[in-house]
């Protein structure tokens, strides 16, 4: 009787032993796949942080002059993207112009049109003046309709017109 508890508890010690060790490659290996899906989002995030700041391009046209392009429709996302980067590309650059191009916005809402206004103030303390450029006609009616303060930006109709009327 005691050979035979001694057989099985062989037995069980060595089914233990395959047991644990499937288990441990069972979690080499779910750790393995969680490493490589964190890679994969740590590029994602990196990606989309590469799409985004794309979204908002700040160009450099003339020494202390910056363009702001902005297409599509601004949603808040967009426009506080907007705001941070211009920001910091008038700080870095010490410019002392930012033309923001709304050609390719098609409407402004009013939390778009305040967010406007908010970076020319912005702008205005770091020194630098707010331009914008290309508005169009659905544009200009929402900005009328929102009676928006424009005292503090200047507007031209386009790009060739604002590096005219401010280049010094």
């Amino acid at each position: 009787m005691a050979k035979q508890l001694s057989q099985a508890n062989k037995a069980l010690e060595v089914r233990v032993a395959e047991r644990t060790a499937a288990l441990q490659a069972a979690l080499a290996k779910s750790e393995q796949r969680q490493a490589e899906m964190m890679a994969v989002l740590a590029e994602n995030e990196r990606q989309r942080q590469e799409i985004q700041a794309l979204s908002v391009p700040i160009l450099a046209v003339r020494d202390g002059m910056l363009v702001m392009l902005l297409v599509g429709a601004l949603d808040g996302v967009r426009l506080a993207l907007a705001q941070q980067r211009a920001l910091q590309a008038v700080s870095d650059s010490r410019a002392r112009w930012l033309l923001v191009d709304v050609t390719g916005v098609p409407f402004l809402d009013q939390a778009a049109a305040d967010g406007v206004i908010a970076l020319a103030r912005s702008v205005r303390l770091l020194g630098a003046r707010l331009v914008l450029i290309g508005v169009g006609p659905e544009v200009a009616q929402t900005m009328v309709g929102l009676k928006m303060e424009l005292h503090a930006i200047d507007v031209v109709r386009d790009l060739r017109d604002a590096l005219l009327r401010f280049s010094s």
